[in-house]
């Protein structure tokens, strides 16, 4: 792996988890994340409710949709466990999103997220959906911060992730976007929530 002494990622609780670093130990101080489970827009009850936002769309509170487009899941849809909204990130097809979060530079962050597969079951239900959901963790664009999560939970599970980071700036953009396609189900994809920074050192 390229560049451990700057970031890694570790997938908490899934099989064949691994981490690029050890991080140092100190009291963790939160860095404000707006929108962090996605509550805003707010949804509609039911299992079928969500929005679409497409490239450059800032109606997500806190988000930019950068590519592609994604789709705000109700928490029926969404099913995280704890009533929250998700982001799903194939819309029509794979999309990104990002947040500028304030950092210090040289200072270590740690990023902590949950992913899903998809859980819509409406019309080209994506439970049938064969190929891995794939999305990517990242920061200011930097593709040798891009690292990447395999969601292998069977449907209806959430895994925990930790990504972390040094910065190079006072704000960092913190940037996630899906790798899944499959063409018969462009429209499914990995769901994320519950989006947390803690600066670490």
């Amino acid at each position: 792996m390229r560049n451990l002494a700057r970031l890694g990622v570790t997938l908490l609780v899934a099989a064949g988890a691994f981490s690029a670093g050890m991080l140092p130990a100190r009291a963790a101080v939160p860095v404000y994340v707006e929108n962090p489970t996605f509550n805003m827009p707010v949804q509609s009850p039911g299992v079928y409710a969500y929005t679409r936002y497409a490239q450059g769309s800032t109606a997500i509170p806190g988000w930019q949709v950068t590519s592609g487009s994604v789709e705000v899941y109700g928490p029926d849809l969404a099913n995280t466990g704890n009533g929250m909204q998700s982001l799903e990130l194939n819309g029509a097809s794979p999309g990104a999103v990002e947040q500028a979060v304030n950092t210090a530079r040289g200072a270590t962050y740690n990023v902590y997220f949950r992913v899903a597969r998809d859980s819509w079951t409406g019309a080209w239900p994506c439970d049938r959906v064969a190929v891995d959901q794939i999305l990517y963790v990242q920061v200011d664009g930097d593709p040798n911060s891009k690292r990447f999560v395999t969601v292998t939970a069977p449907l209806g599970t959430w895994t925990p992730v930790s990504y972390w980071f040094t910065a190079t700036r006072n704000q960092t953009r913190l940037q996630f976007g899906s790798l899944t396609s499959d063409p018969s189900r462009a429209h499914c994809g990995p769901q994320l929530t519950d989006v947390e920074v803690d600066q670490v050192s």
